[in-house]
């Protein structure tokens, strides 16, 4: 298996347990969502999903950082300048 074929799969099994699981599955979520980050860095829309299991878990302060993060990346990106406000707040 490719590593992106891999990654765009970690990125769907996330998605769908986040959207779909139980709250008991936040931590190997993270886990998932940060070892693929490890891996590519600049994975934009793993990065939102990480946030988002984040959040549910309240590690807010956390969430903060992966969020100016990724606007760091691209500071012209006005989805990713509306997600790091929102975290900010």
């Amino acid at each position: 298996m490719k590593p992106s074929t891999h990654l765009f799969l970690v990125k769907l099994i996330v998605d769908h347990r986040l959207e779909h699981g139980s709250a008991n599955d936040l931590e190997e979520l993270h886990q998932m969502c940060s070892t693929a980050l490890a891996h590519t860095p600049t994975f934009i829309e793993l990065m939102y999903l990480n946030i988002k299991v984040l959040k549910r878990m309240h590690r807010f302060a956390e969430c903060e950082t992966i969020a100016t993060q990724m606007k760091d990346f691209d500071l012209n990106d006005r989805w990713g300048n509306n997600v790091s406000a929102q975290y900010m707040l």
